[in-house]
């Protein structure tokens, strides 16, 4: 990777994952993500050491595919308001060096951040295409903006 596509490369710093999350002030973000992470991972007897390196001694967790859905759709959520934050009423909130123009052209496309990830989630057309074929709507699309929803900074 060179110099300049490395750069470019969003990426969040360290500490944001040291904080609380923004939706549950009692649990640090690091927390959050790694129990969910682990859910995922964590399916076979293989990666014990694994489970047990994250602090989790029991068995693998079960090969569920709507739990594996919700946790997925929930790191969705959670990391589209790592990106593109908000406060808590859902508008935007001005990012580190933007300037009022700046911020103002953002909002002329995208007048608040569920837009901007409406908008992002309609750029995977096989995923909606699969969604609608089998559930009649773009059903990742709709329960990603749900939970986005329900975890607005409180």
């Amino acid at each position: 990777m060179t110099y300049n596509i490395f750069r470019q490369v969003t990426v969040l710093p360290v500490s944001t994952f040291e904080l609380n999350t923004l939706w549950d002030s009692t649990v640090k973000l690091t927390d959050w993500i790694s129990r969910r992470a682990l859910e995922l991972l964590y399916t076979s007897w293989d990666l014990s050491p694994l489970a047990k390196d994250c602090g989790y001694d029991g068995p693998p967790f079960p090969w569920d595919e709507e739990r594996r859905f919700e946790i997925r759709c929930e790191l969705d959520a959670a990391f589209f308001h790592l990106y593109l934050p908000s406060d808590k009423d859902g508008n935007w909130i001005k990012a580190e060096n933007e300037n009022d123009a700046q911020l103002s052209e953002l909002k002329r496309h995208f007048p608040t951040p569920r837009d901007a990830v409406s908008y992002i989630l309609d750029q995977f057309p096989i995923v909606r295409e699969k969604d609608e074929r089998r559930f009649g709507r773009f059903r990742t699309k709709d329960r990603i903006l749900e939970i986005y929803d329900r975890l607005l900074p409180s």
